[in-house]
């Protein structure tokens, strides 16, 4: 049976919501509502190297966090990201989750048009096996590989496919990754083994015009997510066997 690790929304463009105690002080209370949770702003720290002076500059980015650390809201320069982080005692739908998510997109562009020219959806889950050797022989029951690991175990194996295909969005036909990573585990005490997929839809980077607002990626999630489940369900049946 896999479990859910990870749900993330996100949305690509060039944003300037700064960090500001204004900034804060207006949306705060816009998500919270929106969402119904209760969200505290959290700074996100990164450095930026200036080749022409060699110098590394601090930038600081606003962010929002739940008590819990269950929802995260990052808010970059070039994308916004709200994300779903599994506690160890609780589980949150898909549906619920990409619900929750856009409201907390529809409160950060309450009075905004097209903020995006990329919109992502990604989902993470992992699947326990029964012992190293179940994992090790899944990857050869799932690959093809060179001839030289025929009769050698795999320590470690992983698999990328992508399909595309077109969607509407906002009246107007959208390319789409359909992309489903597999790959071998395992837990940080190295005493299970597990297989973790990956699952990321998106629409292709080669168009980047500013095209995209809230409503579209409303009918992003809503046309994606029955996929995306359709997906989860295929691979766990591949990894359990079934």
């Amino acid at each position: 049976m896999a479990t859910v690790i990870n749900y993330q929304l996100s949305m690509f463009g060039k944003f300037s919501i700064s960090p500001t105690p204004e900034t804060i002080s207006t949306l705060m209370p816009k998500i919270n509502e929106r969402t119904k949770q209760v969200f505290l702003p959290n700074l996100i720290s990164s450095q930026q190297i200036e080749i022409p002076s060699n110098r590394v500059t601090a930038i600081s980015n606003l962010g929002f966090v739940t008590q819990d650390q269950k929802y995260n809201i990052s808010i970059l320069n070039e994308r916004i990201d709200v994300t779903y982080n599994k506690p160890s005692d609780v589980d949150v739908s898909m549906d619920d989750f990409y619900e929750l998510a856009i409201e907390a997109f529809t409160a950060l562009f309450d009075n905004s048009n097209a903020v995006s020219n990329r919109l992502a959806l990604n989902i993470q889950e992992v699947c326990e096996m029964e012992s190293f050797d179940k994992m090790k022989s899944k990857g050869k029951e799932l690959l093809k590989a060179a001839a030289f690991y025929e009769g050698k175990p795999l320590a470690e194996w992983s698999m990328r496919t992508n399909s595309q295909e077109n969607i509407q969005l906002n009246e107007a036909d959208e390319l789409v990754n359909y992309i489903t990573e597999v790959t071998s585990a395992q837990d940080m005490t190295g005493q299970k083994a597990a297989v973790l997929f990956h699952i990321d839809i998106n629409t292709v980077p080669k168009n980047a015009n500013i095209r995209f607002d809230v409503s579209a990626l409303k009918q992003f999630v809503q046309t994606v997510t029955p996929v995306a489940q359709r997906i989860a369900n295929d691979v766990e049946r591949l990894i359990s066997g079934d």
